[in-house]
């Protein structure tokens, strides 16, 4: 079932969700419980108030023994991978395989960042893609230095500019990043040239990459709600 788009998927998985518990022969509270949330969780989730993020796609797709491309509507074979997911009862206290968990959140940024050049390079806007390179350069530089000074016998000759404002001149020079790449798009960089990104264009031009890409913009949503008003998970 190729061809559908982010918003098509949007409406399939609540639906698939909800038929597959009822497939099951269990309640809500069933499930819920089984896959380790609230019920009121699970309940905006077959009804499409809420996107759920990677792991819990992972671990439903591992209850209801389907693909998560069956879950999202992509295709209609249910037959799982050969990988097998922890339980949800061990998933609780090991939150699902640790390792497993990891490998796939670093191939889901690699990918991401790699196609993200690759339309890049499709702009030809050097202050475009040097822009973003500093913006992702920052990030990555933001997340060695926390790691270092977790512990106290890290040495700080790795890094030149001071602990105390080290935080504060990376918001403001990602910022100025921001800007730029706000105001390429605006005023220089639209053209013919950019790409006409899509569900059906990722797939199509980048079958790679594409996955990794769309499973980041599925846990980037689940992540910016949790900071709206009320966005946290709700409670029963």
């Amino acid at each position: 079932r190729g061809g559908k788009d982010l918003l098509q998927m949007a409406k399939d998985f609540p639906r698939i969700l909800a038929l597959l518990r009822q497939e099951k022969g269990i309640s809500q509270r069933q499930a819920a419980a089984s896959l380790g949330i609230s019920q009121a969780l699970l309940s905006h989730y077959e009804k499409g108030a809420r996107e759920p993020g990677l792991e819990f796609l992972l671990r439903a797709a591992q209850f209801y023994e389907v693909t998560t491309d069956y879950l999202l509507g992509r295709t209609l074979a249910r037959e799982p991978t050969a990988v097998k997911l922890p339980d949800a009862a061990s998933a609780k206290d090991n939150l699902l395989d640790k390792n497993m968990l990891s490998n796939m959140q670093r191939r889901i940024l690699t990918n991401s960042i790699a196609l993200l050049f690759e339309l890049l390079n499709r702009i030809e806007s050097r202050p475009l893609t040097d822009a973003a390179a500093q913006y992702f350069t920052l990030c990555i530089y933001r997340v060695f230095r926390y790691l270092s000074m977790a512990n106290p016998r890290a040495s700080e000759t790795l890094f030149t500019v001071p602990a105390l404002s080290f935080a504060e001149l990376c918001d403001m020079h990602s910022k100025r990043a921001e800007i730029v790449l706000k105001t390429q798009v605006l005023n220089g960089a639209k053209s013919d040239a950019a790409p006409a990104i899509s569900y059906d264009m990722l797939m199509q031009e980048y079958p790679r990459h594409a996955q990794s890409v769309l499973a980041l913009l599925q846990m980037a949503a689940e992540a910016l709600r949790q900071g709206e008003p009320g966005g946290g998970e709700p409670h029963p």
